[in-house]
C-alpha cells in the first residue's frame, strides 16, 4: 500500500509425475503407459489506484483503477509422453465475464462430455478427460484486464474495463486432437474445440457493470458483456461470431 496505490501478487505451482491420464489415452492412441511429468504454474498481479477529491481514502474512493495481470501455463502437444503442463486457476477465480466463464465453458464441457463417452466405451478404468472441461476457469491463458470504477455516491458503482487474451500455448482439443493423429507427429492432427487450425489469441472482451446497494445489506447487479473472438475461437472455416452477455442478480450482504 503506497498512498492511493495498492499493489497484490499471487502465484502457484503444481510439480510431480502421474501415470492416470497415459493410462486413460491408451484405449485411444496404443501409447505405452509411462509416468508423465507435472509442471504447471500460474500468476496474478494487480496494481489498483484509489482517490477522493477531498484525499480522504479511509472512505469509499471516488475513482478506482485496477490493472491487472494473469498467465497460467499451457500445453501445446496433448500426447501422453509428454510433460503436463495445463495449470488452471480456481474455479471461483473469475477472469472477466464471458470469455473464460461461458464460452470456453461451453467449448470445453462438449468435448470433455464426448471425449469420455468414447473413453467409457473403450474400457477406460479412469477418466482425465472429464478435466478437459474447465468448468469456466482461467486456464492457458495470458490476460491484460484493466478497469476502472467509478462511485457518484455511496451505494452506487459503475464498472468498465477490457480483457485482452491469448494462450502461452496453441489452444487444442486433447481428445480429438489425439484421436485425429495419422502419424508420429500430431502438429498437423492438432484441432481446437471448435475444430479448427489452434490459435493463440482467444479476443478481446469488453465488460460493464452496473451495482446499487438499495438498502441495508442488500445489492442489485446488472452486468453486459461483449466478446470479439480471435483465432483460438475459430472453427474449421476460420469463422467465429461476437458472442453477448447480459445478467442481473441480487445480493444479500452479513455484516
Amino acid at each position: 500500500n503506497f498512498g492511493g496505490f495498492h499493489i497484490g501478487t499471487d502465484m502457484a505451482g503444481n510439480i510431480g509425475t502421474t501415470r492416470e491420464v497415459s493410462e486413460a489415452y491408451q484405449v485411444i492412441t496404443n501409447d505405452p503407459v509411462v509416468d508423465q511429468k507435472i509442471l504447471q504454474y500460474g500468476a496474478r498481479a494487480v496494481v489498483r489506484y484509489d482517490w477522493r477529491p477531498d484525499g480522504d481514502l479511509d472512505e469509499l474512493p471516488m475513482i478506482t483503477g485496477y490493472f491487472e495481470f494473469d498467465y497460467a501455463s499451457g500445453d501445446a502437444d496433448p500426447e501422453p509422453r509428454t510433460t503436463l503442463s495445463q495449470f488452471r486457476f480456481s474455479e471461483d477465480t473469475n477472469v472477466g465475464l464471458l470469455m473464460f466463464d461461458h464460452v470456453l465453458r461451453f467449448q470445453t464441457a462438449r468435448s470433455a462430455l464426448a471425449a469420455t463417452e468414447i473413453a467409457q466405451r473403450l474400457g477406460a478404468v479412469s477418466f482425465p478427460t472429464e478435466r478437459i472441461d474447465t468448468r469456466g476457469a482461467f486456464t492457458n491463458a495470458m490476460a491484460i484486464f484493466p478497469q476502472v470504477d467509478f462511485r457518484p455516491h455511496d451505494t452506487v458503482l459503475f464498472r468498465g474495463g477490457v480483457l485482452v487474451a491469448w494462450a502461452p500455448a496453441a489452444v487444442n482439443d486433447p481428445a480429438q486432437s489425439l484421436l485425429r493423429r495419422d502419424g508420429q507427429e500430431i502438429e498437423d492432427d492438432l484441432v481446437n474445440f471448435v475444430g479448427g487450425k489452434p490459435g493463440n489469441f482467444y479476443g478481446t472482451e469488453l465488460d460493464a457493470r452496473f451495482q446499487w446497494r438499495f438498502v441495508d445489506h442488500f445489492a442489485l447487479d446488472l452486468e453486459a458483456a461483449v466478446l470479439f473472438p480471435g483465432d483460438a475461437l475459430e472453427d474449421e472455416n476460420g469463422q467465429a461470431v461476437n458472442s453477448f452477455l447480459t445478467q442481473g442478480r441480487t445480493t444479500f450482504f452479513f455484516d
